[in-house]
């Protein structure tokens, strides 16, 4: 069952995903391109996990955490995380060292969360700014009786940095209860339910990709199959094998469409954009 965003007692991430997980706790969540699924009950766990782990480093509620990860599941859950549990800053892993350690000094982040991969280099930029490393999903722990953050609304969950083509770039903080309202404003409008599944291309550091391509899909209840990125022809593998109803993504995105489909794919005028 989806959540409700109009119960008064829905202040938080955490909200969401506790109840999701007590409601549907076998429901797939989410997916990667070769179909392995993370349930929501394995989902609240995960975040649960990381909440312990960032506890652990004296991250609080508030505190900011940059997370560097390539696209996929594990960066999902990373970022769904520290969003739960702290102040997320999702940080483009293309960036060189030099721009990602500018990046965090502005943010001032007091953590480094990563997935498995990308442990080395973020572990150079660790010990530059002095910095602990958690690495998501935590190794060797799977908690039982998942406890999700309770935080206020006004809490903020997300960090992000406008582009900077015109100026210096700007950070815009996020509360919960933004989140929450742009999460249902996209639910109600899409007409969203938990028999959709999203195909998320947008990268996760990206506003239209954590809202449109994760957060709203996961707040209907649905799923979301949480690629690499764009990829052409590799797309038209994911449409025919995991069946998604739904995407979003920039204008320039669409053109890697229908024209070039292999005749017996999944067309997408099945799903919604």
């Amino acid at each position: 069952m989806s959540v409700s965003f109009s119960d008064p007692s829905l202040h938080c991430l955490g909200d969401v995903f506790s109840r999701l997980a007590a409601s549907q706790p076998s429901a797939a969540a989410l997916l990667d391109v070769h179909g392995a699924v993370t349930d929501y009950a394995t989902l609240a766990a995960r975040l649960s996990d990381l909440g312990t782990a960032l506890r652990e480093v004296g991250i609080q509620a508030n505190t900011r955490v940059a997370v560097i990860a390539p696209q996929g599941p594990e960066l999902a859950m990373a970022v769904l995380g520290a969003m739960a549990w702290a102040s997320c800053a999702p940080l483009n892993p293309a960036l060189t060292n030099a721009e990602l350690a500018e990046h965090c000094r502005d943010l001032a982040v007091r953590a480094l969360v990563v997935t498995a991969g990308t442990e080395a280099r973020t572990h150079t930029l660790a010990r530059e700014l002095d910095l602990p490393v958690i690495a998501c999903p935590v190794v060797g722990s799977v908690s039982s009786t998942p406890a999700l953050a309770e935080r206020a609304p006004d809490d903020i969950a997300l960090v992000l940095h406008t582009s900077g083509t015109t100026a210096r770039p700007k950070q815009v903080p996020l509360s919960h209860a933004n989140l929450l309202a742009s999460m249902q404003h996209i639910t109600d409008t899409v007409a969203l339910t938990t028999l959709d599944r999203g195909l998320a291309v947008m990268p996760l550091f990206h506003i239209h990709g954590l809202l449109a391509s994760l957060l709203a899909p996961l707040g209907a209840g649905g799923s979301v199959i949480c690629t690499p990125g764009l990829a052409v022809p590799a797309c038209f593998t994911w449409l025919k094998a995991l069946g998604p109803t739904f995407y979003s993504a920039v204008p320039t995105m669409h053109r890697w469409d229908e024209p070039r489909a292999p005749r017996s794919v999944f067309s997408m005028r099945q799903a919604r954009r």
